[in-house]
Formats: C-alpha cells, sequence, structure tokens
C-alpha cells in the first residue's frame, strides 16, 4: 500500500506543477497523523527506497528551513472559536461549512460507526421548551454531541471488513457480533471516497481562513529529486548535527515561552512565571542602574504582599525581562515585544518586594538573543517580569561548533580510533603520578582513598579522554581535586607551566570543583611538607571567572572578571596569567570563552587554533550537552587530556525540544542531545567509576546497585551505618517511621484525589518534620531535607513548615544535596494524573537522586497510585521499574497498618534479605 502511494502521489506531484520545480507545502489536520505516517514510512524504509527525500519534508523543522507541514488543527484552535466539543476533522469541517454527505456513497451511513457518530437528533417541545431524542433527521431537528470523537483517521476496522477480514463466527458473543455488524458493508470503494472527501474537507478547512501572510516565500524543490539523498544521515558531521541541536532547543524554549506571554497578565502571574510589581523607587548610579518594586495582585492598583502567586518560580539571581503591564492604550502588550523589552536580574526577592538590576543591553546579529528597549520604571506604575528567552551562550557555543575542525576534543570523536589512542608520557612521570595517588591516600587517614579513586588519581593520566562515573555519595569531587592536582604536579616541568580548566554548567558546580583542588592543595603541602615534589603547589593559582565582584569564591581561590579589573586590563589580565607556572582557571564554559576573546583575542574574533590547556575537566558532564563541552574543551592542546565526571543514572540534561518525538534521519543517527558523558560513554572512552559511596547508609547503596548501578558493572556499595538517634514517646505509625534498625520506610498511603499538591501527604510529612526537629533535633541546614517532584507541593509544605522552607526544594535542586533525613513525597494520586505524567514521575534517574540523599535515613512517602500505575507505553513501564522495586523489597516488612484521617496508610521498611 504504501509503495503504491508513493508511487502514485509524487508524479502527481510533478504533474500539477507542471515544472521540474515548484514550492511544495504539505497539510496534515493533526501532529498524530504526521506521527501515524513517518512511523509507517521509517518501518518499511528499505523498501521504499524512492521516498528519501519525501521523508526528510515531512520530518523538516521551522527552525532550520523553511515551513513545509501545517498541522491544521493547531490554525483552527488559534484562529477560530469552534461549537464542536471534539475538534477533529469531521466535527470541523461540519461546522465550517463542509458536506461530508455523498448521495452515490451515502458516507455518513456507512462510516456511521466511530466517525460520524458524535451527534445525535433532538426534537425541541413547543409547549415544554424542553429537548427530547428524536429519530426525525430533517431540517427541524437538532443535532447536540453525545459522543467524544478525538481522533481523526479512518477506523482500520472498515479496512478490514473491505477486505472481507471482519467475519462473524459461529459461537460468537452478541457483543462481539454487534460489534462487527457495525462495519460491515463497507468497500474499497467506500474507503476511497471517503478518503477524497477527507482532502477535500482539508483543502475546505484550509481555504476558510481569511487571513494569511502573503509575504511568506516558498522556495522551490527540485521535483525530480524526491528519491534522492542530498547526503545520507551518517554523514553528516557531528558539529552540523550540533548547530541544529542549538537551534531546535532555541526555537522550541521560545515558543513555549511565546504561548505562555501571549496569556494576560493576572493569568500569566498565576503559574508563578510571572511577577507584577508596582514600581517604588528607581536610581542610577556608577554601578548601575537598580529599581525596586513590591507585588501586586494583578492589574487593579492595589499592592498586596499576600497576593503573591501560590508557586512563584522566579528566584534571586534569575534574568528577567520587564514591561510596563499595558501600553498607552490600556491594553496588554503582545507576546513578541513582551521578548524585547528591559533585560534585568532580580538581585533581591522576599516573596512581596523585589530588588531588580536593570541592565543596559540590547542584541543585534543574533539567531539566539533580541534587540532590547531600555526604559526607567516610574514609580507607582504597574509592570510585568517575565522570564528571559534570550540564550546568552549559544552564540558561543555555536561558534565552537563551526569551529570544530581545530578542537581537540571533537578530532578525537570523529576519529574514535585517534582519541583512544594512549597519549605519550614518560615512564618517570607515570611512577610519579602513582606516587602521588598513594601520598595523597595517607593524607586522608583513616579511610584514605578506594582502590577506583587511586586509579583515577595516579593511573589513568595516558588516556586523551577520561569518562568518570560518579555514582551518589562516592566523592568524585575529592577525587576530582586530587586528581587534577597529581596530574599537574606529574607532567608539569620548568620549561612549559601546566594550565587547567575547570567548567560545569553552574557557578555553584564550578565553585565546588575548585573547592576541592584547594583544599586537596593544602592537605598535600601539610602532609608531604619534606617533599620536594609538592614544592610547586606553593606556587598553584587557582582563579574563578565571574560575573559579579559580589559574588564569593572558596577559600584559597581567587576572583577574576573577563574585562579585567582596577589594576589589570583584560590583556594584561591574561598575560599574567599565562605566566603562572601551575594555573587553575574555573568557569562556566561560556565563561572561558569570554576570557580568552577579552584576554587572548584583545576582543576582537578568537583565533580558534591558539591552545592554552594541559588539562580541561567538566564536572556534572551528565547534564552539560555536547556542544557547551566542546566550548570547554577549544583550547586544550593536542597533547591534553579531557576529563568529563557525572553519573548518567543521576539527572540529564534539561532540554525543551521533544527528542524523544525527533523524526529527522540525521537526528536520530548522530543523537546531539545526549550529555557529553553519555555520548563519550557510549562512544567506548576509556570509562571508570568509582564504587563505594560515604554518604548513603549501606542497605540503600545496596538496592541502588542491584536496580540501577548493576547495568553499569558498577559494584556500588556503602559501609555506613550510621543511624538517626532514638526518638522517644512515639507510638503509632510514628513509631515505626522513626525505628531505629531501618534506614529505609515507605509510607504508603490511598488517598486517590491529588495531583500537583497533595494535603493529606504534607500532613504526614509535617508530623515527620515534627519529630525531627523537635526530639532528634535535626536543622534545616544538614539535619532535614524534604524532596518533592512538583513546585506546588514545594509552596504547600513551606507555607506548613516554614521554618524548614530552605531545605525543601524539588529533585532537580536537590542533586549534590545530602541531609541525615531525607524525605520523599511523591505527592501524585490521582490515577489519571499520574498515568498522564508517567514519563515525568516515574522516570528512574529522579528517583535515583532522592533516594540518595541520606546520610543516615530515608522516608518515602507515597501513594499507592504510583506504585500500582502500569503505563500502556513499554518504555514508560520500564521507567517505572525502580519504583515497582522498591515497593517489592519493602512488601515482606509492614512496620505498622492502620487508618489517618480517614485514609488506608501502611508503613513498611526494607527487608533485611533483599
Amino acid at each position: 500500500m504504501l509503495v503504491a502511494w508513493i508511487s502514485r502521489l509524487l508524479p502527481q506531484i510533478a504533474r500539477v506543477a507542471d515544472s521540474a520545480e515548484a514550492p511544495v507545502h504539505v497539510y496534515l489536520f493533526d501532529r498524530r497523523s504526521q506521527r501515524t505516517l513517518l512511523d509507517a514510512l521509517a518501518r518499511h524504509f528499505e523498501e521504499l527506497c524512492a521516498i528519501p527525500a519525501f521523508y526528510d519534508l515531512l520530518t523538516s523543522h521551522p527552525a532550520l528551513t523553511q515551513g513545509m507541514i501545517s498541522f491544521l488543527s493547531d490554525e483552527v484552535g488559534g484562529r477560530l472559536n469552534l461549537a464542536s466539543v471534539c475538534q477533529n476533522l469531521y466535527e470541523v469541517a461540519r461546522e465550517l461549512g463542509f458536506r461530508w454527505e455523498d448521495a452515490s456513497q451515502e458516507i455518513q451511513r456507512k462510516f456511521r460507526t466511530r466517525v460520524f457518530d458524535s451527534t445525535r437528533p433532538f426534537a425541541r417541545d413547543t409547549s415544554s421548551g424542553l429537548l427530547s431524542p428524536s429519530e426525525a433527521k430533517g431540517d427541524g431537528a437538532i443535532f447536540v454531541e453525545s459522543a467524544a470523537r478525538f481522533g481523526t483517521e479512518i477506523p482500520l476496522e472498515y479496512a478490514y471488513a473491505a477486505w472481507g477480514l471482519l467475519q462473524e463466527t459461529p459461537g460468537m458473543r452478541e457483543d462481539d457480533r454487534s460489534y462487527v455488524g457495525a462495519f460491515k458493508g463497507a468497500t474499497l470503494e467506500d474507503v476511497r471516497a471517503l478518503a477524497e472527501l477527507r482532502c477535500r474537507a482539508l483543502r475546505h478547512v484550509e481555504e476558510s481562513f481569511k487571513f494569511k501572510n502573503r509575504q511568506v516565500e516558498k522556495e522551490p524543490l527540485q521535483l525530480s529529486r524526491f528519491d534522492q539523498i542530498e547526503i545520507e544521515p551518517s554523514a553528516v558531521p557531528l558539529s552540523r548535527a550540533l548547530e541544529d541541536f542549538l537551534y531546535l532547543e532555541h526555537h522550541a524554549r521560545v515558543q513555549s515561552l511565546l504561548l505562555h506571554l501571549a496569556l494576560p497578565p493576572e493569568q500569566r502571574a498565576q503559574t508563578g512565571r510571572t511577577l507584577i510589581l508596582r514600581c517604588e523607587s528607581y536610581e542610577k548610579t556608577e554601578t548601575g542602574e537598580r529599581a525596586t518594586f513590591t507585588l501586586a495582585a494583578g492589574g487593579d492598583n492595589q499592592s498586596a504582599t499576600t497576593a503573591a502567586p501560590p508557586v512563584v518560580k522566579i528566584r534571586e539571581g534569575d534574568w528577567v525581562v520587564v514591561n510596563p503591564l499595558a501600553n498607552d492604550e490600556g491594553r496588554a502588550l503582545p507576546a513578541w515585544k513582551l521578548l524585547r523589552s528591559r533585560l534585568a536580574v532580580v538581585e533581591e526577592f522576599d516573596g512581596a518586594r523585589a530588588a531588580l538590576r536593570l541592565l543596559p543591553m540590547s542584541f543585534k546579529n543574533s539567531d539566539f538573543r533580541f534587540p532590547h528597549r531600555l526604559f526607567k520604571p516610574e514609580a507607582g506604575a504597574l509592570f510585568t517580569a517575565d522570564e528571559m528567552a534570550d540564550d546568552l551562550n549559544a552564540d558561543k557555543f555555536l561558534d565552537a561548533c563551526r569551529h570544530a575542525a581545530s578542537n581537540n576534543l571533537y578530532r578525537w570523536i570523529e576519529d574514535s580510533e585517534e582519541g583512544k589512542r594512549p597519549r605519550a608520557v614518560r615512564p618517570r612521570r607515570l611512577r610519579d603520578a602513582r606516587e602521588i595517588a598513594e601520598i595523597a591516600s595517607r593524607t586522608q587517614q583513616p579511610q584514605g582513598l578506594t582502590a577506583a579513586q587511586r586509579r583515577v588519581v595516579g593511573d589513568l593520566i595516558t588516556d586523551r579522554v577520561l569518562v568518570l562515573q560518579g555514582p551518589p555519595g562516592t566523592g568524585k569531587s575529592h577525587t576530582l581535586g586530587f586528581a587534577v592536582l597529581s596530574r599537574a604536579l606529574a607532567l608539569a616541568t620548568p620549561a612549559r607551566p601546566f594550565r587547567v580548566a575547570v567548567c560545569a554548567r553552574t557557578h555553584a558546580a564550578t565553585q565546588i570543583a575548585l573547592a576541592s583542588i584547594a583544599k586537596r592543595a593544602r592537605e598535600l603541602r601539610e602532609g608531604a611538607s619534606g617533599d620536594a615534589r609538592f614544592r610547586p603547589l606553593e606556587g598553584l593559582k587557582v582563579v574563578k571567572v565571574c560575573n559579579d565582584a559580589g559574588e564569593s569564591v572558596p577559600a584559597g581561590v581567587e576572583r577574576i572578571f573577563v574585562d579585567g579589573g582596577d589594576e589589570l586590563s583584560a590583556a594584561e589580565q591574561w598575560d599574567a596569567l599565562l605566566g603562572e607556572s601551575m594555573l587553575v582557571v574555573g568557569g562556566t564554559p561560556g565563561g572561558i570563552y569570554r576570557l580568552v576573546k577579552a584576554g587572548a583575542a584583545r576582543g576582537q574574533a578568537v583565533d580558534w587554533s591558539e591552545k592554552f590547556f594541559d588539562l580541561v575537566v567538566v564536572d556534572e558532564a551528565s547534564q552539560m550537552g555536547v556542544a557547551e563541552a566542546l566550548t570547554a574543551a577549544a583550547f586544550l592542546r593536542e597533547d591534553g587530556q579531557f576529563v568529563a565526571i557525572g553519573d548518567h543514572r543521576q539527572m540529564p540534561p534539561i532540554l525543551a525540544h521533544a527528542w524523544d518525538r525527533e523524526s529527522r534521519r540525521d537526528m536520530k543517527h548522530a543523537r546531539p542531545h545526549l550529555s557529553v558523558f553519555e555520548y563519550l560513554r557510549e562512544s567506548g572512552f576509556k570509562t571508570e567509576a568509582l564504587d563505594e559511596s560515604f554518604r548513603i547508609p549501606a542497605e540503600i547503596a545496596d538496592f541502588l546497585r542491584r536496580h540501577v548501578y548493576a547495568e553499569d558493572g558498577v559494584e556500588f556499595r556503602s559501609a555506613n551505618r550510621a543511624r538517626l538517634g532514638a526518638a522517644h514517646d512515639l507510638s503509632g505509625w510514628l513509631a515505626a517511621v522513626f525505628s531505629m534498625e531501618h534506614p529505609l520506610v515507605v509510607v504508603e498511603h490511598d488517598e486517590s484525589g491529588s495531583q500537583q499538591s497533595n494535603e493529606f501527604e504534607a500532613s504526614l510529612v509535617e508530623e515527620i518534620a515534627r519529630v525531627a526537629s523537635e526530639q532528634l533535633g535535626l536543622d534545616p541546614a544538614g539535619g532535614i531535607g524534604i524532596v518533592v517532584p512538583h513546585r506546588a507541593q514545594k509552596s504547600l509544605l513551606q507555607t506548613r513548615l516554614p521554618e524548614l522552607a530552605d531545605s525543601i526544594d524539588t529533585v532537580e535542586r536537590f542533586q549534590g544535596g545530602e541531609r541525615d533525613l531525607i524525605v520523599v513525597s511523591a505527592t501524585v494520586s490521582d490515577r489519571d494524573f499520574a498515568r498522564a505524567e508517567s514519563g515525568f514521575l516515574l522516570e528512574p534517574r529522579r528517583l535515583t537522586v532522592a533516594v540518595s540523599r541520606p546520610r543516615r535515613k530515608l522516608v518515602v512517602v507515597s501513594s499507592r497510585a504510583v506504585f500500582d500505575l502500569i503505563p500502556s507505553d513499554l518504555d514508560e513501564y520500564e521507567r517505572g521499574a525502580l519504583w515497582k522495586h522498591l515497593r517489592h523489597e519493602c512488601a515482606g516488612a509492614t512496620l505498622w497498618e492502620g487508618e489517618i484521617g480517614g485514609h488506608r496508610v501502611a508503613v513498611r521498611a526494607l527487608a533485611a534479605d533483599c
């Protein structure tokens, strides 16, 4: 069927065009139609060797090329206000005046079941005015939608009936016989007639749109080349795929933000992504412009410190775009204009008042940033603060991808044989590195370094690319510090300084890495003071690229600024750094790029052939994309080493584009959305894993080993047997929760009506937190942490537990944190909602992060709906396996069962024999 359809379709396009080339545009009713077609073509791609260019046309994206596909359902939803509840093709076309009835074919009668059966005729009683069912379908009949028909396809049963494959059988039940009978009688001619009417209906719907953009120019396509491939997907350079990745990500994020900004300001504020503010003051000083605001309830001109949105998602340090609440005519500003207003940074925000630093920034000639209007907010006026759409770093990453040919990490990825070939290191230097690792281990007594840590520090220095997996609590930052210093001490020479770039996606993660390096250097100097090999550490300079003079840095780390300081210009500062005998520079990849551009390039175009660093370390590499990592490694020497540290079993990069539904063949082959950690690991580069946790209780570590890290061949373990202290005078479920012998406890309940917030779970968590604080003395800083999936539950718990507000957060923000006691509130209990968001809720990496934060005890509070959830999608089902393992292994040790607040609750613990 597909072969016949394609072989007839493509020549007809050329015949209608009556030309060798013509503009081509594809109209589909909805995205499901595209997915159905692409799935069918992909399953038989080898047989359909005549359609590669046509397939690529169907998977084109407006972020990368001219738009080739329109989905009429999107246009209908945005342009029209139709009466039909289920806006499928049949109902939409009918509402717009299309006649489905064909006298010769009787289409509506023959295809009534599941196509034209969504309405029923009613008649109105003339005396009472009431409606009643009627058999009459004439002019006086009133048709009322009585059945939901969301699908637009022709039900497959009609095709089977036309092929003679849908037959009644002896002994068939009456309801099955009735079901088969509803589709019987359809012929192939009938199906073709309906298919033709569907095409006419699509055209009718499209032609009903009165206003169209007549200025859009469609470049003509070579119609004779639909059977040709310009380039095989495997031949598309990774750098090109990464460029497209950057455009697709930015496009998806901007489109999502535009949908949000299209809402009225008051509705935007209710989402927590927008603040409505009244300006209190504005001042301009030598250090910049600053304005203070109070939170307003909306456009009612009333300041309201109590009217803040229930879940405010804007935080201190966020970049926002500030706009007047309305224009001079009192109307809300359009979305495209909101994106281009005054940029600002939230310096202070306490939920009632906000202080914003206004930025004199506007951008031109950028694919990822916008020109911005500069204005001074007037006191007393109302403004909105929305998320910024500009991507301040993507243009830097794009530049690095376009110059990937001179990037040594990229060359090693493209030529894996060369990339996996050991680099030349003299035997004496290898011995020095091993001896340094042993000395480092002695400075860490009584624990010392594990065997895996010693290998990373002292042995794995000849690999050009090293991938280091650090499961929770295994001391990856600790290991990073010693690994950097061992390489610097073993490989530095008087004639050649040793320079290191340490990068992470966030400033906080970079600071943790730099703090470890500075602290390990002090420990080595103190622990081996008589050893001449460690004397160069006295000249070690560790610096952090900072954006703000007020940014704090760890002990032993100095602040530097891209544009230099009071005493040195950017160029003089860079020359001074290059003069250091042993240098560690830390920053985000964008910060390192800007430092080189301002210093080495003197503000001009970057010379990508210049190389400055002997070692590039990327921390939290499992959250960093490949394009960003190439920027971090852009100035790595040919004989240098690239080290990626992370854990793909924890949280991945945050992405905007739906990569799991991406159909482009080159993108599916290149997979540019993977983190650099996963990309290098799956490419077969040298991988080492730390295997002993110094934080997690032994039983929890063993649970993670069996169900998470065994898949990587990692014998994950912990010797931690520490327990919380005894809580006295407890009974019932709380006594079970705080039983000292059980480090992992599950509190399962049958409440079933909650979605993104859960009052019942919040009450349970509040009781647990009260005991932990009052009896065990656990504080918010390091004693107790509460992990939730949704910000709504976070807000609810912060309201109930204001003294613990800083210790309540989502999984994404808790990664890297730890507490003596961790309480996880799964929150969702509505089964339909849980099923709808199963991809998010059941994500095993999210659960791995949550359960690996405690030092002494973990309490998981969850509804039965989460544990019982069985998604229909196989991939989603497999994702939920970790939750099911958790419940299964706790099912054998029930500590308490009973009723709380009208709900059945069971407290279970990890069985001792698991």
